[in-house]
């Protein structure tokens, strides 16, 4: 059997992206799997800052279906909201690192997907307590998205193949990503890298420009047929400019190793087993230039089985321990080890019911992270083919990743070190999804939820503001959500789409403290034409007001944006690009301190070997 390359463009994902979809560059799936708190119906590309072209994801970075505790969330991520900054435009359309996926045949099949991102980010994360988009697709013959290309032209039999994407804009604005794989029968490897750059938009008295690279190798074996091993080893590099700090700058490095080993038993059942360790180094700056170091060592062994019996179509059990260490003050937690244990199943009545049900227990080495358990139910009923209701409600607790917290966020310090564990109370919340013809989805949901230890950024001095963040712990928050969004495809080749959601935070803790970057209203108007040649997209933002500050008073202005992308492809193998962002022009902040670029345009290449 000859393992071949077969090089795949896959379609502009489009339809319905709401600004609930998760950041997978700092998230990992939730402990809930299919709670609405977990958007997880398709990837998102890693969200840049800057102007920079992002860092490709790294194939199977994530345990498929981990039940892992809802860790590597940035502070105020797992109440359902990101901190801003990461939602500068990037210099080129975001697109996922081509996956690497294993056939039947064991052929090797890489795919460039290329993902949607909102403009403004301040409303995603992985835990949504609203999860408007998770039921559209559930119901049986909707499509929630629209092709504009989807070719397959494996050609002759060949071992290598390799994918160019550059690109540049103003204002200074360029880089690219690329990558290299080759099959040696037995072992597949993949060598990706990237670099990009932005001058910056003018901030105080300088320009808050960055520099990114970074690169991974990853390499596949295949022992036997019923035994896969996956290693991989990436680094990352980010420095950015402090033009409120006499134009220094600060610095970020990462390296991210892991490795995998996936045992498949039967045809059912299968076991897996992933390690994976994590150094991220930082000069950042408060008052004077400080250097930390944090290291972060995690193990998950997972073993599940599909259909065991007629009622059951789901059955795991995954335990996992996560041991971290660093150089912080020991004024702050400087070190933690953690552990959790999850079973899961899910129960159905035909194809028409289901119930998942989940339990964890999960403990840790200190005071914070006390035994405990914590439940979670998730119902889901289609009613007559066109509509589907889905009811849940959730516990969890997890503890905040500092690789994944930093490094992709700039203007901000570790003073807080490790992040003290969050605790959901309590979520609950609906979903109803109506299919009104075949033509238009409706989909109308609410939650509330109840958080301990609510993290949000906000700037070392709120008084006299030095535009550097760090977390900031609220004791505890009420979280109420509303969300409606609809989906039109009107032609063959057109759809147009809208979403709203209002939010309400609630500082119930009694510290005083605000709740920023919580847009109380957010609205999203996209229109998409896309066919075999071309593909475009038009979008209406519109976002409201935001706490600047956790401690005093200052707000963020509510702002509107114009966004336009447009692909052409001459052929499978050569396309030219073109994004534009804010083209209104206005200026607004997602960071107190920081404008965002006015009419950000780039374009250029991408090349398919």
């Amino acid at each position: 059997m000859t393992n071949r390359f077969l090089l795949l463009v896959l379609a502009l994902t489009l339809g319905l992206r709401s600004g609930w979809a998760q950041d997978a560059s700092s998230t990992t799936p939730s402990s809930t799997d299919n709670a609405a708190a977990t958007e997880t119906s398709e990837p998102s590309a890693p969200v840049a800052q800057g102007g920079e072209i992002s860092k490709p994801a790294v194939p199977n970075e994530a345990v498929s279906q981990s039940l892992a505790p809802s860790a590597n969330q940035i502070p105020s991520q797992g109440e359902g909201e990101k901190a801003p900054v990461n939602a500068r435009p990037t210099a080129v359309p975001e697109f996922s690192l081509p996956e690497v996926v294993i056939t039947g045949e064991n052929e090797l099949t890489i795919g460039a997907s290329r993902l949607d991102r909102q403009e403004n980010d301040v409303t995603l994360g992985s835990h949504d307590l609203t999860g408007v988009e998770r039921g559209l697709n559930d119901l049986p013959g909707l499509n929630k998205t629209m092709t504009a290309l989807s070719t397959e032209e494996p050609g002759p039999s060949k071992d290598s193949a390799a994918v160019l994407h550059l690109g540049g804009g103003i204002p200074g604005t360029y880089g690219g990503w690329g990558l290299l794989g080759e099959d040696f029968k037995s072992v597949q490897a993949l060598v990706s890298g990237y670099y990009s750059t932005w001058a910056g938009q003018t901030s105080g008295p300088g320009l808050d420009g960055d520099q990114k690279a970074g690169g991974n190798l990853g390499l596949h074996f295949f022992p036997g047929e019923k035994l896969s091993l996956r290693l991989d080893g990436g680094y990352d590099f980010n420095q950015a400019n402090l033009p409120y700090q006499n134009s220094s700058s600060e610095t970020r490095q990462g390296i991210d190793f892991s490795g995998e080993a996936i045992l498949k038993q039967t045809e059912l059942s299968q076991a897996q087993l992933r390690v994976t360790y994590k150094t991220t180094s930082l000069n950042g700056w408060d008052q004077t230039i400080l250097s930390h170091r944090a290291n972060e060592l995690e193990t998950r062994l997972r073993w599940s089985m599909g259909n065991p019996a007629p009622v059951i179509a789901d059955l795991s059990v995954e335990g996992g321990w996560r041991y971290a260490t660093s150089d912080f003050p020991a004024l702050v937690m400087v070190s933690y080890e953690w552990q959790w244990l999850t079973f899961k199943t899910t129960l159905k009545s035909g194809e028409n019911l289901s119930l998942a049900l989940q339990g964890q227990v999960q403990g840790g080495n200190n005071s914070s992270l006390p035994l405990a358990v914590y439940p979670a139910a998730d119902v889901m009923w289609r009613i007559f083919g066109a509509s589907q209701l889905e009811l849940y409600g959730r516990s969890d607790r997890y503890v905040d990743e500092f690789h994944s917290t930093y490094m992709d966020r700039e203007h901000v310090v570790p003073d807080a070190g490790f992040a003290s564990p969050t605790q959901v109370n309590y979520e609950v919340g609906a979903r109803f999804t109506q299919k009104l013809n075949e033509r238009i989805i409706l989909s109308l949901s609410g939650s509330t939820a109840q958080i301990q230890g609510y993290h949000e950024w906000s700037d070392l001095n709120g008084l006299t503001p030095t535009f550097i963040q760090t977390y900031t712990t609220l004791n505890q928050v009420q979280i109420k959500k509303a969300g409606a969004s609809l989906q039109w495809d009107f032609a063959r080749d057109l759809q147009a789409s809208g979403s709203y959601v209002f939010s309400q935070g609630d500082n119930t803790g009694n510290d005083g403290l605000n709740l920023t970057d919580l847009p109380q209203s957010r609205g999203v108007l996209s229109l998409y034409r896309g066919d075999d040649q071309w593909e475009t997209r038009l979008e209406f933002v519109m976002v409201s007001e935001t706490n600047a500050f956790a401690s005093v008073s200052g707000t963020l202005p509510a702002y509107t944006s114009l966004n336009l992308s447009a692909t052409y492809h001459f052929s499978k193998a050569f396309s030219l690009w073109l994004q534009g962002d804010n083209l209104i022009g206005q200026s607004y902040q997602l960071q107190p301190g920081y404008v965002e670029p006015q009419t950000h345009v780039r374009g250029g290449v991408e090349l398919i070997f």
